[in-house]
């Protein structure tokens, strides 16, 4: 199985062009999500105790990847024990809350960036009628949810920026941690009733 690479949150917040950052951290988001949504799969052959291809037939025969990870949850709950039925209940939860409808996934994969510039400066009223001392522009990029979706009600008001995108990738670099721990215990047969 191939391991995904985790980017560098530091090289990311090196990244100097504002446009170039973005979108360097957008493509992180993605793929990283991307790997969670890859990680289902572990998930349900893991549980399901079918011949791998078998499990893959039977898994990727759903395009949808919301139901796939409801596939994956369905699968393996039942054969935790309570304690550990718990934990992952923790897990799937994040797993929702990171991948869902709601989620940044979502919100990139289906809206459109947005540039703004704003003027920088200050006023300094040491000066005898005052001075505005202008700094330069600043350019802002975010990822806006449609707003014609918004007026139709079907989709909430929502906006990415850099940070708040950066932040989404340190929780699903978490995440997955989490999971492959979670996982790698439970293949190795530590978790079952």
């Amino acid at each position: 199985m191939i391991k995904s690479h985790m980017p560098s949150m530091a090289a990311l917040e090196a990244v100097e062009d504002p446009e170039v950052a973005f979108y360097a951290v957008a493509g992180a988001a993605m793929s990283l999500a991307a790997n969670l949504e890859l990680s289902y799969f572990r998930t349900f052959f893991a549980a399901v105790g079918l011949a791998e291809g078998a499990a893959a037939r039977v898994f990727y025969a759903v395009r949808n990847a919301s139901t796939r990870r409801d596939m994956a949850d369905a699968a393996i709950r039942p054969t935790l024990s309570d304690a550990n039925r718990t934990e992952w209940i923790g897990i799937y939860e994040r797993i929702v809350r990171a991948t869902g409808s709601s989620g940044q996934r979502n919100l990139i994969g289906h809206a459109r960036v947005s540039r703004q510039e704003a003027r920088e400066g200050f006023f300094d009223p040491a000066f005898f009628d005052g001075e505005y001392f202008d700094t330069g522009a600043e350019e802002r990029f975010t990822v806006v949810q449609d707003e014609i979706q918004v007026m139709a009600q079907t989709q909430k008001p929502r906006e990415a920026d850099f940070n708040a995108l950066l932040d989404y990738c340190r929780q699903i670099i978490e995440l997955l941690n989490d999971l492959e721990r979670f996982m790698t215990s439970y293949e190795s047969g530590h978790f079952r009733d």
